[in-house]
């Protein structure tokens, strides 16, 4: 059956093309070709995402004051204010919580607003600045309404914007990875004012960590030395982690070399050097898994379609032209698969970041969400009626 889009798709139909194009032996053959070939950007754009991740990881720990045991990569030892407990601890020399909004939650909702500001680990930026707005204003009204104090949730938006600016404008010493970074003298950095992400001013940058006129709140900062920073020994210890966190980032995208040592020949007593190639790790692991791809993966596409056919429906009716059908059909999408598990739950995703913090939302903050990017109520509830039984498979933890 036609629609506005071309030729309708069958559930089953999606299914089997999903296995024949990946959960195959040719498929992932042919995937694992391209994902050798991609491994340089695959490289590049973990290497970026360690980079910033650190940043906003070390800024969470020493201007905001998160729980360094409860985030989701530890940093090195660093003073940091101690928990609330209530007729225990001075007021002035505690930081109290909700015991909902734990510091791993806050952690993950600041990297899924910088993921989506950085466009997934690149150094473009994908949004317009109003809808940058629209997406600050849904976290920043989310927090408000689980009682984090306003002064606060601005400082975690200041320092997202802050961040960003460092890993854009300016490299560190111990802190770049060759290839992807521009190495350069501390200089004048550009940062982004998060009323409208457009306006832009210029601040100097000489350390991995500082503490800025205009970016910086007392109380909620530590004055260092120009010149050192957070002090040697810290700063080794931090370009340590970072190291070690690059490492592990390659190993997990496929980066694994074997070294084969040369098999001994009649040509002489003199040992030839090991033979030395990359290892395509993700090869062996998609060969060990097509079965569960097969069934778990093709499940997904046909749920996937269903959900897209219903929605279609509704936006055909409702005469809604090409450029926004794609946000109602991330809205269904999303207000499905909220609260869809993880394989593992606490097996972090590729680039840093777990879902596993969604869990804290519920649905109506997704209705919200999109309302405020300029989507219809009206369809929006219509649309939530059409995939009822699709919400029902994956309810509320």
């Amino acid at each position: 059956m036609p629609t506005l889009e071309g030729v309708r798709v069958s559930p089953i139909e999606r299914k089997l093309r999903y296995v024949d194009g990946i959960a195959s032996d040719k498929g992932i053959d042919l995937s694992s070709l391209k994902w050798s070939f991609e491994l340089p950007k695959i490289f590049a754009n973990s290497d970026w995402s360690v980079y910033i991740r650190l940043l906003l990881d070390l800024s969470s720990v020493v201007d905001l004051y998160f729980d360094p045991s409860e985030i989701q990569y530890p940093l090195p030892e660093i003073y940091v204010c101690e928990r609330g407990r209530y007729g225990i601890t001075k007021y002035d020399r505690s930081l109290y919580n909700s015991e909902e909004l734990t510091w791993n939650f806050l952690e993950n909702l600041l990297w899924d607003f910088q993921d989506l500001v950085l466009k997934k680990c690149t150094r473009e930026h994908n949004l317009s600045s109003k809808a940058l707005q629209k997406h600050t204003d849904s976290h920043k009204n989310y927090l408000l309404e689980k009682e984090v104090a306003g002064h606060y949730t601005e400082n975690m938006f200041m320092k997202c914007a802050f961040m960003e600016a460092k890993a854009i404008h300016a490299s560190y010493t111990g802190f770049t990875t060759v290839g992807t970074m521009i190495v350069s003298s501390p200089k004048s950095i550009k940062v982004r004012k998060t009323e409208d992400w457009k306006t832009e001013e210029t601040v100097k940058s000489y350390q991995i960590y500082e503490a800025h006129v205009g970016f910086s709140r007392v109380g909620y900062m530590r004055v260092v030395h120009k010149k050192f920073g957070l002090g040697r020994d810290i700063m080794k210890r931090l370009a340590e982690e970072f190291r070690k966190r690059i490492e592990e980032f390659h190993k997990r995208t496929g980066g694994l070399i074997i070294e084969v040592p040369y098999p001994v020949t009649i040509l002489g007593s003199s040992q030839p050097p090991p033979v030395i190639f990359p290892f395509n790790m993700q090869h062996l692991i998609w060969h060990q898994k097509r079965d569960l791809m097969h069934y778990k993966g093709g499940g997904h596409q046909i749920r996937l379609q269903n959900i897209i056919i219903r929605v279609k429906d509704i936006l055909n009716r409702r005469g809604i032209v090409a450029q926004h059908r794609l946000l109602y059909i991330n809205f269904a999408e999303e207000y499905v698969y909220l609260y869809y598990p993880t394989e593992e739950e606490k097996r972090p995703e590729e680039w840093g970041r777990s879902k596993e913090y969604k869990k804290n939302f519920d649905r109506e903050y997704i209705v919200d969400k999109y309302k405020s990017l300029g989507a219809d109520e009206g369809i929006l509830r219509e649309i939530i009626d059409a995939i009822g039984m699709f919400v029902a498979l994956i309810p509320p933890p």
